[in-house]
């Protein structure tokens, strides 16, 4: 883009809101910069009609709509491509072409942290109806498996709006946290649990994606949501715009979402305390190995002195405390939900010996985990 006005052609769909969202970042990097640019935009039918008539210095358009890549073939003019996924990337050789997606295993793998902080134990996915949407909702689930898979954590499943309701009623176990495709999910997902007498955040921790303020007040509770604004999109996708006469191959990049916000649906009570959330995050992801405050206090890069500190004023418990307190919940999960022996509950739950397990039941609950097992299993 060489000459002193250019012609922009953006392609998106403004009725639509998140398209909309775009556009005014698209706009708003536009009028941050010092650039002469004429912008126009045009739904896909708009240009099917008329954009032809002109010569284009570069286009944006939303490849999620795939009518949208055979046009932007057709005209010929270098292209900045935004996606919601990475999952179906289309061939363009002919045309200088970037395309922009969301991080969706950054934004997964913020999800899966906030929610081990927050003492959740197993991991589930809720879709809605948004699998049958788009590929977006598909390529979310399968990064916030495989976040949680990776840190050998406890993989619950994926469900839809046809089975969600038969899993909160049969299967839903204590410190369940779920990721939803979006914050319309999120809602949803709330609703439904609301309606089943399903405390949140207490017996169910729920996050969203998007942070999306109408639905947000739409819900019964705050959504805890992963922040993703499409107004960075189009940001990103105007700056790109001056990338292109340098690109000689097609070039992904990925959109780096914001903080999780902390609301009541996954709330973090020491979201607050950087310090605190990082130790509760290594905790609840290493607890089953034979980790000790020591490796606690490295994790933080602090002293033990100031961490012990924190601890104290804020939870009320030493470092150790804590790491006993979460493998003791764990090892009474299990020992309720599965049918692992014994040997098998204290390794997985980093007790350093069987014998030590059957110590601490005693000790805290006045009976053996066999005990415990029999008087807490459903068919007791």
């Amino acid at each position: 883009m060489t000459s002193s006005v250019n012609e922009i052609l953006v392609l998106f769909d403004i009725k639509q809101p998140y398209d909309r969202k775009i556009t005014d970042g698209i706009l708003d990097a536009m009028h941050n910069s010092n650039r002469n640019l004429q912008i126009t935009f045009m739904t896909y039918d708009e240009a099917l009609l008329v954009a032809h008539d002109q010569d284009w210095d570069a286009i944006i358009a939303d490849f999620d709509r795939l009518p949208n890549i055979d046009l932007c073939a057709s005209l010929k003019a270098p292209t900045v491509a935004v996606f919601s996924n990475l999952q179906r990337m289309p061939e363009l050789t002919d045309i200088p072409v970037i395309f922009l997606a969301p991080d969706s295993e950054k934004i997964c793998q913020l999800a899966r942290d906030h929610l081990l902080a927050c003492g959740c134990r197993q991991f589930a996915y809720f879709a809605g109806t948004a699998d049958d949407i788009g590929l977006w909702a598909r390529e979310r689930r399968l990064c916030f498996k495989q976040a949680v898979l990776e840190e050998g954590l406890n993989w619950a499943g994926a469900y839809t709006t046809q089975s969600i309701r038969h899993f909160l009623q049969t299967d839903l176990a204590p410190g369940t946290g779920f990721l939803c495709a979006s914050d319309t999910q999120a809602r949803q997902l709330i609703t439904l649990a609301q309606n089943l007498n399903i405390s949140i955040p207490s017996q169910l921790c729920v996050i969203g994606i998007d942070n999306d303020e109408v639905e947000n007040q739409l819900s019964r509770i705050p959504i805890s949501t992963v922040t993703l604004a499409p107004s960075d999109l189009g940001k990103a996708a105007f700056e790109a715009l001056f990338e292109l006469s340098t690109q000689h191959q097609p070039v992904t990049k990925l959109i780096q979402p914001g903080e999780v916000m902390n609301r009541l649906s996954a709330f973090l009570e020491v979201n607050d305390d950087p310090l605190l959330s990082t130790a509760l995050k290594f905790i609840y992801k290493h607890y089953h190995r034979s980790i000790k405050a020591e490796q606690v206090i490295a994790e933080c890069k602090t002293s033990r002195n100031t961490l012990e500190s924190r601890f104290k004023t804020v939870l009320e418990k030493s470092i150790h405390q804590v790491l006993h307190d979460v493998r003791l919940e764990n090892a009474k999960d299990m020992l309720k939900n599965t049918r692992k022996g014994i040997d098998e509950v204290a390794i997985q739950c980093g007790f350093s010996s069987p014998q030590y397990l059957y110590y601490i039941f005693r000790k805290e609950l006045g009976m053996t985990p066999t005990k415990y097992r029999e008087l807490n299993t459903p068919e007791h």
